[in-house]
């Protein structure tokens, strides 16, 4: 019996007890961490949507060479330098840094090269990797589509390695968009082209076995998902011995399929082992440690275990807020994540402020007049009115009734706030106004 054999059978059997000691049995890994037998250029790092990881592995098959005794020379080697430089930023997770530098690089370059280069296609996949990691998918997939429809044309529409980039990479932004059934097609055709391209194991098909495996998870097909996925634990293994990056980035993946399936323990066993390699690979407070605490956070409600993941979650929120922007998808989460938690462990105050935070960067996001805003102010209000600081709360409902009502009066909202205004208003004896508001009750 092979090794997909015996992990699929204990994917339907093994029990929840030891359940990752019986797993790494099967391949045979041990405790030592090694290094990928692929350059550290090879091995790019991570993409997050919601509660599952895209990795990117992305080697492009062409460089940065000045024309020889053109004027230009000077300018296409500081490009090139503004490419090492942000590959180096984002490895370090630096990722607002990385895109000043690529989006300068991409300027040189277009300024450069008038018509269709491969140096251009460069340029604009970076654009897009960039945008990816700071969880902007809508424009990076503007600078795929863009990079891949000018890759066709050098290479007249033949399968080519850099094709098979954007092909994978396309289909990373539309998993981001909630576009599985899409993303499963260019996933697909991404494996498909790699596997003729290389017709042996190397670890660009070990990264599309994955990402069709994260895929097919999302199309509710658990088991070809966990499939594909231990086909590319098996190469993996067989690329290198020993547990590396890779290897942690399956064990993230194998968690998010057996969580689906409701086998908790299973589910944390692989995001533990995850974050224990990912802790020795990576520079310390990296955003790919951020989002394996964070989905170990949700493992632990899901096992109620709040302490637990308040800690977790604090931890990820600490890494996100000195890596991304405000209003990046992983510090919103985080920032909500650890205002309910808070909540359902009593830290009633504690809760308040993560609202509040969340509150401030959501009217630097929305216009004040849109239903995103009247939610935040209409949460903020709950937790002041719980702390039974009634002033606080009447002025919050009222703002967010407000808002409501300047949007549509017949909002599906204006009911649930003008409820709770009601209801503060009484608290405050003041019934008079109260009454006021008994019609948007009807």
């Amino acid at each position: 019996m092979n090794h997909l054999q015996k992990f699929s059978r204990a994917f339907r059997t093994v029990s929840s007890r030891d359940s990752l000691s019986q797993i790494k049995a099967l391949f045979g890994f041990n405790a030592r961490m090694g290094s990928h037998s692929t350059s550290k250029k090879e091995r790019k790092f991570l993409f997050q949507s919601d509660t599952f990881e895209i990795y990117q592995v992305v080697r492009f098959n062409f460089s940065y060479i000045p024309k020889e005794g053109s004027r230009e020379d000077s300018e296409l080697a500081f490009a090139s330098s503004l490419i090492q430089e942000g590959e180096s930023l984002k490895a370090q997770g630096k990722f607002t840094e990385a895109y000043t530098s690529f989006q300068r690089a991409h300027e040189i370059t277009k300024r450069v090269y008038k018509g269709d280069h491969q140096n251009i296609v460069e340029s604009l996949y970076w654009m897009g990797d960039i945008l990816l990691s700071l969880g902007k998918p809508q424009e990076a997939l503007n600078y795929f589509k863009e990079a891949q429809e000018m890759n066709n044309n050098i290479h007249k529409e033949e399968d080519n390695i850099d094709g098979a980039t954007l092909l994978n990479e396309i289909g990373h932004a539309l998993t981001a968009l909630g576009r599985h059934q899409e993303s499963f097609d260019y996933l697909s055709r991404a494996l498909v082209m790699r596997k003729k391209l290389y017709g042996r194991d190397h670890i660009h098909i070990v990264q599309s076995l994955v990402n069709v495996g994260l895929v097919l998870n999302e199309l509710e097909k658990p088991q070809e998902a966990f499939d594909y996925t231990v086909q590319a634990l098996d190469m993996n293994k067989r690329l290198t011995p020993n547990e590396d990056l890779m290897t942690a980035r399956i064990y993230t993946n194998l968690a998010t399929i057996f969580k689906g399936q409701g086998k908790l323990q299973h589910a944390f066993d692989c995001l533990e082992e995850s974050l224990i390699i990912k802790e020795k690979v990576l520079p310390e407070n990296h955003p790919e440690t951020a989002i394996t605490l964070h989905n170990l956070s949700s493992l632990m409600i899901a096992l109620q275990k709040l302490p637990e993941a308040h800690d977790l979650l604090k931890r990820a929120l600490e890494i996100c807020k000195n890596t991304y922007q405000d209003d990046h998808p992983q510090t919103l989460d985080a920032l909500e994540g650890l205002g309910m938690i808070s909540l359902k462990l009593g830290k009633t105050e504690e809760g308040l402020e993560y609202f509040q935070q969340l509150h401030e960067i959501h009217l630097k996001m929305y216009p004040k007049i849109s239903s995103e805003i009247a939610r935040s102010i209409t949460k903020v209000g709950i937790i002041l009115f719980a702390l039974k600081r009634y002033p606080e709360a009447k002025a919050h409902f009222k703002q967010s009734l407000d808002v409501y009502l300047k949007l549509d009066p017949k909002h599906p909202e204006v009911k649930g706030t003008a409820h709770y205004l009601i209801l503060t208003l009484k608290n405050l004896g003041e019934s008079e106004e109260a009454n006021q508001y008994q019609s948007y009750l009807n």
